[in-house]
């Protein structure tokens, strides 16, 4: 309908304006509401009930959709004597097409909500003229999506499988909305935002991503003490393993493990100290990787970490036996196993005793 007046380019540019006149109808015989998509929805608005109102603008929070266990976490409907319980106010929403409903294939079929990017941003909207709940809301959602995000991130980096990840995939949109929302105000949460996206891109990339993720985290933290610049700035070391030149990679993990010292954390500490001896195991550079590793391997006793032990016992291992010291690589695999057979057996005496 816009093609005789304006040039597709034009209208690409003008439809980031979803609400604007580029969407208005010119036909005469349509009535305001249907004239244009603001109008649509405004009138969508004037029909809902006054808790289903304030859902919908609670449920604007959210980016790239949310499980039901979200919704019960994030929305707060106490005001309104007559709200339903949470599950109901969102089959509601759903019921009246103001949220999708999409099954979730690979992850027993669960159920996760979302809004359309026009809904979103008319209750959003609507959210802003709300300043306190607002701001409450926004409050739990990051809470919220932190909590997830850490547990999720977890799990990945330990090796706990394709669901893990799946999940910390599809609260990607959600992670990168509080690291944004917390950059200015909030350093401490937007850190966590980063180093939960730090366990997604590390696994799935893209590199380029990555790095921003983590160029943004590091901004934050430099508000923080030592301990959250070191995490912040181990995960860009790894990350620039990727493809940024080795001493790029190696600056930012000397001065990760610089700052866990400060923080006299050993686990950190020989976190870093692994990365050093991987980053130095790629170069080939056999000796110095030993060495890193034997730090490594000091630190993570210290911290008592039984899984990072047989972690770091198994690199040792392989670099030794690239220097051809093979009965001492064989040493270090051995031990490795029995750790890791101690903990999936869940005690050292489940191991004597099988």
């Amino acid at each position: 309908a816009r093609v005789t007046s304006l040039t597709v380019d034009q209208i690409a540019v003008r439809l980031a304006d979803r609400m604007g006149d580029v969407l208005r109808s010119t036909r005469r015989d349509l009535s305001p509401r249907q004239a244009t998509l603001w109008g649509a929805v405004d009138w969508s608005w004037e029909l809902l009930g006054r808790w289903e109102q304030e859902a919908l603008c609670q449920c604007s929070v959210f980016r790239g959709g949310f499980f039901l266990d979200a919704a019960e976490s994030v929305l707060d409907l106490s005001l309104f004597p007559e709200a339903p319980p949470v599950l109901d106010a969102v089959e509601e929403l759903v019921r009246k097409s103001l949220l999708r409903r999409t099954e979730v294939q690979g992850l027993e079929n669960e159920v996760r909500f979302g809004l359309y990017e026009v809904i979103r941003d008319y209750a959003a909207g609507r959210l802003d003229e709300r300043p306190d709940s607002a701001h409450q809301t926004l409050a739990r959602h990051r809470a919220f999506v932190l909590s997830v995000g850490d547990e999720l991130a977890r799990a990945v980096r330990g090796g706990g499988g394709g669901d893990a990840l799946r999940r910390l995939m599809l609260e990607q949109d959600n992670l990168v909305a509080v690291l944004r929302r917390s950059r200015g105000n909030d350093p401490r949460s937007a850190v966590e935002a980063a180093l939960a996206l730090d366990a997604l891109f590390a696994a799935r990339g893209p590199a380029a991503a990555w790095r921003d993720v983590l160029d943004q985290g590091l901004e934050a933290a430099r508000h923080l003490g030592a301990s959250h610049r070191a995490r912040v700035l181990h995960a860009r070391g790894r990350a620039r393993q990727a493809s940024d030149p080795y001493v790029a990679a190696e600056t930012d993990l000397l001065g990760a493990l610089a700052l866990a010292r400060e923080a006299g954390e050993d686990l950190l500490v020989g976190q870093v100290s692994l990365s050093l001896g991987n980053l130095r195991s790629r170069q080939g550079l056999w000796a110095p990787a030993v060495e890193h590793y034997t730090l490594a391997l000091e630190a993570v006793k210290r911290a008592g970490d039984r899984a990072e032990e047989a972690r770091v016992l198994a690199r040792l291992g392989a670099a030794l036996q690239q220097q051809g010291h093979v009965r001492r690589a064989v040493a270090r695999y051995r031990e490795a196993m029995r750790i890791r057979t101690e903990l999936s057996l869940g005690s050292p005496g489940a191991l004597a005793d099988g």
